[in-house]
């Protein structure tokens, strides 16, 4: 039987500074379970260094799946998007 895949819908904006600690709980937390899975980060017009830690992490993780959107639109649309780009058996936003 197939594993299961789950995806993790995330928006981001201006999260800098959290970005490495969500990805490494997840990833963490994600090891005890058997699923396939991924992380999409949804940037909504980022002005940090969002964009950059998440090409990063994208480069060492092909789990890890951002995109980016050209200016803030707002959580909701982020999450749309998100939900629209997931191909798992289950999504969590």
């Amino acid at each position: 039987m197939e594993k299961k895949r789950l995806s993790i819908v995330v928006p981001v904006y201006n999260e800098e500074d959290n970005l490495h600690h969500f990805y490494e709980a997840v990833r963490q937390t994600m090891a005890g379970l058997d699923l396939d899975w991924e992380i999409i980060f949804v940037d909504d017009g980022s002005r940090d260094k969002s964009r950059a830690i998440l090409a990063k992490l994208e480069r060492e993780d092909a789990r890890v799946q951002p995109m980016l959107l050209a200016r803030n639109y707002g959580h909701q649309i982020a999450l749309t998007c998100g939900l629209d780009h997931a191909d798992g058996d289950v999504v969590i936003t």
